[in-house]
């Protein structure tokens, strides 16, 4: 029994606009997953959350990763290197900035 072959998987050299979106789709999509994931790990499973309350916890999210990165890149400066890299040690200490000493 002969099976199909499939065509082979082509490259786009040029991307559309189509294409942006659809990446855009699919990590709005990962993020709600993941925070589905802690949902159900943290609550019981019968439970539900609204598109509103995912959207706000999206935001939250990532404005606090946005101020991680802002403290981080602060702390390399103050040290005056001319990497563009962030090390452990610059995030460990944004960490440390940003949270509460107990979840620090």
């Amino acid at each position: 029994m002969p099976r199909d072959k499939k065509p082979a998987a082509t490259v786009k050299k040029n991307r559309t606009v189509e294409d942006v979106d659809e990446k855009k789709i699919m990590k709005m999509y990962w993020n709600k997953n993941m925070l589905l994931r802690v949902l159900k790990q943290v609550h019981p499973p019968n439970i539900a959350i609204t598109s509103g309350a995912m959207e706000m916890m999206k935001n939250i999210i990532s404005n606090m990763m946005l101020k991680l990165v802002q403290k981080s890149y602060e702390r390399n400066l103050r040290r005056k290197k001319k990497k563009s890299k962030l090390s452990i040690k610059d995030i460990m200490f944004a960490v440390m900035e940003v949270f509460p000493p107990q979840m620090a």
